[in-house]
């Protein structure tokens, strides 16, 4: 993966990542090794930590779809004398398009419709496939998420040293807050 495109109703935006070198230490060996370790970024957003985690999940479930079951085999195919299975399933103004590009130059794209009637999943399509698919709530979540999803929230952590210390804990002192204050304009 070189890049994903994330655009929804509440967000558009493109993740990256670079390659870092950490070291670990194997607990029982006492060991020390350098990995390589893929740490997800959004280029546009810079001096904000990420949540390589939620960001995983996205990317996870954008290389590998999950789907409830087939809706249609041809979503251009007319589903009556007014509109196709297309149009019927919210594509025409879908509520995600996420565009994700290979290291080779390849370009997969997947769309999420309308909600299914039931409200138990969306219509989903890929590039390339004419098919359209039921997904879960939970299998399209993270394709729906604002940018703020993908952002590391945890505040003690963003605040903690370098130093591996206790995250409650500054110089044996344990941190504390009168008040915490957020603010920004909504991402």
């Amino acid at each position: 993966v070189k890049t994903v495109e994330v655009k929804n109703d509440v967000a558009e935006f493109q993740i990256g990542y670079t390659i870092a070198q950490e070291e670990t230490t194997d607990v029982n060996t006492g060991t020390t090794s350098v990995q390589s370790v893929i740490k997800w970024n959004i280029p546009a957003v810079k001096g904000v930590d990420f949540d390589s985690t939620s960001i995983g999940f996205l990317i996870n479930d954008l290389l590998k779809p999950a789907y409830t079951g087939v809706y249609a085999e041809d979503g251009s195919a007319k589903k009556d004398d007014s509109q196709t299975y297309y149009q019927e399933c919210g594509f025409e103004t879908p509520k995600s398009v996420l565009k994700i590009t290979f290291n080779d130059g390849n370009v997969v794209t997947l769309t999420v419709g309308g909600q299914t009637p039931t409200k138990a999943g969306y219509y989903v399509m890929v590039s390339g496939d004419p098919k359209i698919y039921h997904a879960s709530n939970e299998d399209v979540a993270y394709f729906l998420k604002p940018l703020l999803t993908f952002v590391n929230k945890e505040i003690v952590t963003a605040m903690q040293p370098e130093a591996e210390e206790d995250p409650y804990f500054y110089n044996n002192d344990l941190i504390r807050f009168d008040s915490i204050v957020i603010s920004g304009k909504s991402v």
